[in-house]
């Protein structure tokens, strides 16, 4: 579950006998833990461990840690996580989140194996900008807002992480734009002329995708789309689906190499 670690750890407990009876405490403290993960690289863990029970060892309530960066194909930066230990040894992450996008992705309470086996998370995605996610996509001449939500259920395998049948979908209307080389091109064929012309200027009243493959590598998406362009058959209702598959992350991770977070997110870690 952990390889190639550094950073410093210091841990103190005291051992309690009075009679027949032993209670026991501690506490540790992790500074700047780096790690290999099934879920990808994490960097900058930050925490402070209150341990309610040493034998076993255990916490009375969720603990808070920080983690600076993580990369699981999509990179993720000033993280926060809830984590508890029961008594039983086992480790559950409560929640986790990261700011993303004007939005957040995050974990939903999931258990955590200590091994190297295939582990079910679910990410969740909620508040995400629409206009962000395309600013940081950088395809030419597409544009557009919104606000999406959704779930993404994954599987953390040393291959990567694999999403299956991941949905999310628009919390209200917003706009797609289009206007770019392909649209040129998908006008010379009168099938798809419509759609490109459409596209324009699409004012959606429903957008939904769902999304399956491996984050490391290809991911299939398909796209639903449901509104209308006033331009286009004078704004009569249209439905349209989308299919498409690449490795859409690698477009996010050369992109967001010089991507900041909003000064009022880092301000917090700092």
């Amino acid at each position: 579950i952990m390889a190639d670690a550094t950073g410093l750890l210091e841990a103190r407990g005291e051992i309690d006998w009075r009679g027949e009876r032993m209670t026991s405490q501690g506490k540790a403290v992790i500074t700047d833990l780096d790690y290999a993960s099934l879920l990808g690289p994490v960097q900058g863990i930050n925490s402070t461990i209150n341990f309610g029970d040493l034998l076993p060892l255990s916490t009375k309530s969720p603990q808070l840690m920080t983690v600076e960066a993580i990369d699981i194909g999509l990179e993720l930066f000033f993280g926060e996580a809830l984590f508890s230990i029961g008594s039983d040894g086992q480790i559950i992450i409560e929640d986790a989140t990261w700011p993303w996008a004007g939005g957040e992705i995050g974990i939903r309470r999931t258990p955590i194996a200590l091994s190297d086996e295939p582990q079910d998370i679910s990410l969740y995605v909620q508040d995400v900008q629409l206009e962000e996610v395309f600013l940081m996509l950088d395809v030419d001449g597409l544009s557009g807002s919104g606000v999406l939500a959704g779930d993404l259920p994954a599987t953390l395998t040393p291959g990567g992480v694999l999403i299956e049948n991941g949905h999310f979908e628009s919390l209200d209307g917003g706009v797609l734009q289009y206007i770019g080389a392909a649209s040129e091109a998908g006008k010379q064929d009168e099938g798809s002329a419509l759609m490109f012309n459409a596209l324009e200027n699409f004012e959606y009243d429903a957008l939904e995708v769902t999304v399956s493959g491996n984050t490391t590598d290809v991911l299939e998406i398909a796209i639903r789309l449901e509104g209308r362009n006033q331009e286009v058959l004078d704004g009569y209702p249209m439905k349209f689906n989308i299919n498409t598959e690449g490795p859409l992350l690698e477009m996010f991770k050369k992109s967001t190499a010089g991507y900041r977070l909003p000064e009022k997110v880092q301000e917090q870690f700092e």
